[in-house]
Formats: C-alpha cells, sequence, structure tokens
C-alpha cells in the first residue's frame, strides 16, 4: 500500500524520502545487528541508494548464518591436525566437536519490519500531513 501510494509523487520527494529512508535504515541495521564478540557483523553494514530505492547489506562472509541459522553439523580442522579451543581459562584440543546448531538471529527481517513505520512517518514529516492513506 506505502509504494502504491509512493508512485503518484513528485521525483524531489521521492529522492529526499529515500535519502532519508536510507539513513533511518542504516541506523536500524546498527541498532538491531547483533554485536557478536568482535563486531565485525556491524562492521560489514553497506547501504547503496539508486534511482528507484536503496538496499542495506551485510557483508560479513557469517551475516547468512547468524540471520538464518545452522543445522547440527560436525566441525573438524581444515589445515591442522586438532581444533584448538579455551574453556573456562583451560585450552581444549579436539580432533572434531559436534556443533548444537543456532536458531539464527533473524536481524535482516527485523530492521525490514521496523524500517516500514520509520518510512511512513518521513514521509508524513516531508509531505506536513498527518495522514498517507
Amino acid at each position: 500500500m506505502f509504494i502504491t501510494w509512493l508512485e503518484g509523487r513528485s521525483e524531489s520527494f521521492k529522492e529526499e524520502l529515500l535519502d532519508q529512508g536510507l539513513e533511518a535504515g542504516l541506523k536500524l541495521a546498527e541498532e538491531l545487528t547483533p554485536y557478536g564478540q568482535t563486531g565485525a557483523l556491524v562492521q560489514s553494514i553497506m547501504g547503496t541508494r539508486d534511482r528507484d530505492g536503496f538496499t542495506i547489506d551485510w557483508g560479513a562472509d557469517h551475516a547468512k548464518y547468524v540471520e538464518y541459522g545452522t543445522k547440527p553439523h560436525q566441525i573438524v580442522p581444515r589445515t591442522a591436525r586438532a581444533l584448538r579451543f579455551d574453556i573456562d581459562g583451560e585450552t581444549i584440543f579436539a580432533r572434531r566437536v559436534q556443533h548444537p546448531g543456532f536458531p539464527g538471529r533473524h536481524f535482516r527481517r527485523q530492521v525490514l519490519e521496523a524500517l516500514e513505520p520509520e518510512l511512513q512517518e518521513l514521509a508524513r514529516v516531508l509531505m506536513g500531513a498527518r495522514r498517507w492513506d
């Protein structure tokens, strides 16, 4: 409904809405993206703007796993003879470990769901109107 409504507006209005929408989307993405141990996922957020819209993406290789989760799987070393990790200050070596899987955090969907009302409010402000429907 919002996109249909937008089609009848002037180009300058659309440009301003998309510019400010991208800015709002990037802010939401930073707020809703899990930080993790290193912050690499948050640091990988990218926004691009073209004539018809904007895109927000996460460039980190592990973004899809954090978003959608993983099934239980076995982890084996790629180049070494053993895996090495620390638990409670103790170094552990193992030839393989069974990962229990991960349900996913669905942060991209959260950004999209949070952005639509933000865009609607932004359109109201830009038009100086109380309602857009």
